[in-house]
């Protein structure tokens, strides 16, 4: 069987990438944490101008953080709206809930692409793991592209295809909450592509949205599409609310997830919290447990992560050690840790 390892990836993960910037890097697309998508700096705050109904949602969204109230922040108010939209129930701030992921699919996609060429981190856990291992799965939460920068660049692909992610030899990726470059369709197409007719086809079409359930996929860096030819299509992407519970990605990914976990001993999660419930419970249905190591930058931070998982997925509990770091992810790499981890392995 060989030796197998699940790499679960959050944001942290990417947010943590390159703390010391190389020549390209543009430190004003750092990928934020969730705290930070709509608080973001002159770059986010630019993008989020371009999608006005989000634009006026986001000054509720602040206003709510700001009210610190307990046991209220980002995932929690985006879960409130994403409720109603689910349940068809219509009105001004659904209809503006329908911009968030246009801006969320926009805001990643220019991070995959303007934040940096070299993503040290991801380009040495990406070489490492599948040079040292017989099978790797890059298991993800992210939107962004920046994990398949490495990838693309070692194995000539560019993301395109569905077989792109999963049918490669040693490795698979799947993305369980999308990714920038997926979308899918609206039944039926238009003869004006134009912003302005998407826009307005938003705020008159009938709720819940009537999307194909057919992704539709571009190479890695095509991001901010409204129409696929005269077919207008929709992000897909799992907007980030609390608990996030749907799994967003073909279903051919997802079962080779599932079929990848049963047989795997060896768990490394970087940048996430544990509070996925649908990473979560897809863990504790599939997962063969064994040996797991969680890195972060806090020490508090990591425990509490630790226990969010171990509480979720008992097969977790015998062998769980931590990581942790002021600088979290990149000291794991640049201090030989990973390389450690790696060859300690069964």
């Amino acid at each position: 069987m060989g030796k197998k390892l699940t790499v679960i990836i959050g944001a942290g993960a990417s947010h943590s990438l390159n703390p010391d910037p190389k020549a390209l890097d543009d430190q004003g697309y750092r990928p934020p944490l969730a705290t930070d998508i709509f608080r973001g700096n002159t770059e986010f705050r630019r993008i989020l101008n371009r999608y006005p109904l989000a634009e006026i949602l986001a000054s509720d969204i602040d206003r709510k953080i700001r009210q610190n109230k307990q046991g209220v922040g980002l995932e929690q108010i985006l879960k409130s709206y994403e409720l109603n939209l689910k349940n068809g129930k219509d009105g001004i701030i659904t209809r503006n809930f329908l911009q968030i992921p246009l801006y969320l699919n926009n805001l990643f996609g220019e991070i995959s692409t303007l934040f940096t060429k070299q993503p040290d981190e991801y380009n040495n856990l990406v070489m490492l793991a599948i040079d040292k291992l017989d099978e790797v799965l890059f298991l993800t939460l992210n939107y962004d592209t920046l994990l398949e920068i490495p990838l693309a660049k070692n194995f000539g692909i560019d993301f395109s295809e569905e077989t792109h992610y999963i049918n490669q030899n040693g490795w698979s990726l799947v993305k369980l909450h999308g990714s920038t470059n997926w979308y899918r369709s609206f039944p039926f197409q238009t003869q004006n592509a134009s912003d302005d007719e998407y826009f307005k086809m938003l705020k008159t079409i009938p709720l819940p949205l009537p999307l194909q359930n057919n992704f539709i996929l571009i190479n890695m860096s095509g991001y901010g599409n409204k129409y696929i030819g005269n077919s207008p299509v929709y992000p897909a992407i799992t907007v980030p609310v609390d608990g996030k519970y749907d799994i967003n990605c073909p279903k051919a990914h997802e079962e080779k997830a599932k079929d990848f976990l049963t047989n795997c001993h060896n768990y490394l999660i970087i940048g996430t919290s544990g509070k996925d419930q649908d990473l979560l419970d897809l863990l504790k249905n599939h997962a063969k447990g064994g040996k797991v190591l969680a890195v972060g930058k806090e020490e508090k931070m990591i425990n509490k992560t630790r226990e969010n998982f171990m509480l979720a997925v008992p097969q977790f509990q015998n062998n769980f050690s931590t990581y942790f770091h002021q600088r979290g992810f990149s000291q794991f790499v640049d201090s030989g840790e990973l390389d450690t981890y790696l060859d300690s392995l069964i």
